[in-house]
């Protein structure tokens, strides 16, 4: 089965996650759970029912995100190794750190999506952080990987963009995590400062708005421009389609045992080996389905005639690679 329009993938991360961050706020809003000015993307998730939709769709996200990062590594695979004919060396390795990084990413948000800040705040700003690193990390691997290796599998028009996003999400980010963890905006004399993994809201009067707004701007700004990064895995995804995975069957060297033996036990069907034929002139009984099979270890090459409780024939070709 061929799977087109690929490119959907990253599509669907972002649309999810749009739809959590901004469905949580909204509604938060609505019930006067939340202010209406920035507030941290995680207080959208933090009391019911806002805290239902942004988990349901976060968790969406975060699958998709990771198919994403997948068929990210595979795109490169298979541009570099099967058409350019490359080896899996050094740059290879470094995809695939780059994917499983991704998928931390991914890991990640669905930690924030589970654990709701209001409850468990400790792993919530765990998932948090994780998510936010490892994404950033991932985006740069991209960059660097997109500059590095030549001929290009980017244009490179679409990597400068790349690079312009990470440099401000990277920037965000630490102005983020200076404001949420160090308190750096904070005025002397206010006194003692909320813990780094308390998303709690002030209002303008308070001694800690500003460093408050501060953080939550970098966190919304950072997040919206990671969206944006995702969204470039378009420019390559939209040229190529992907095939599903496969199913291949385990022979055995026991001729009673592989296939055959499978169908006996799960089909209830009745096996009987014919002696060796070079050609089949007529067919002598109704057959149904025709299976092909490779059977390199098999000692002879023959038919087997499959013959289903329930009446149907079937016929059963296996080969040997030997003459």
């Amino acid at each position: 089965m061929v799977l087109r329009h690929v490119w959907l993938l990253p599509v669907a991360a972002v649309g999810f996650t749009l739809i959590s961050i901004f469905s949580g706020y909204a509604i938060g809003v609505t019930n006067g759970h939340l202010p209406v000015l920035l507030p941290f993307i995680s207080n959208g998730g933090g009391k019911i029912p806002e805290a239902s939709v942004f988990g349901e769709f976060l968790n969406l996200a975060a699958f998709f995100l990771m198919l994403t990062v997948y068929m990210r590594h595979r795109q490169i695979t298979e541009y570099y190794v099967h058409r350019l004919n490359w080896k899996k060396t050094s740059w290879w390795r470094i995809s695939l750190l780059f994917m499983l990084i991704g998928f931390v990413s991914a890991i990640g948000a669905t930690v924030v999506a589970n654990f709701r800040v209001t409850e468990l705040k400790l792993v919530h700003g765990i998932g948090a952080i994780v998510t936010f690193l490892t994404m950033v990390i991932y985006g740069w691997g991209q960059v660097i990987l997109g500059y590095a290796l030549i001929p290009r599998l980017t244009p490179l028009l679409v990597n400068h963009l790349r690079l312009l996003i990470m440099i401000l999400a990277t920037a965000c980010l630490v102005l983020h995590e200076l404001a949420a963890i160090f308190k750096i905006f904070v005025p002397k004399g206010a006194g003692s400062p909320p813990a780094w993994n308390d998303f709690e809201m002030f209002k303008s009067d308070s001694p800690f708005f500003l460093n408050f707004i501060i953080a939550s701007s970098a966190e919304w700004a950072m997040t919206l421009l990671m969206m944006l990064f995702l969204l470039t895995f378009v420019a390559e995804m939209r040229t190529g389609n992907a095939r599903a995975p496969h199913w291949i069957w385990q022979h055995t060297d026991d001729e009673n045992g592989g296939l055959s033996q499978w169908m006996d036990d799960h089909r209830r069907v009745k096996c009987i080996k014919l002696s060796y034929i070079n050609e089949i002139t007529t067919a002598c009984c109704d057959v149904l389905t025709l299976y092909f099979t490779n059977c390199t270890s098999a000692p002879s090459r023959g038919f087997r005639l499959v013959l289903p409780l329930n009446g149907r024939h079937e016929i059963l070709l296996s080969f040997s690679s030997k003459e």
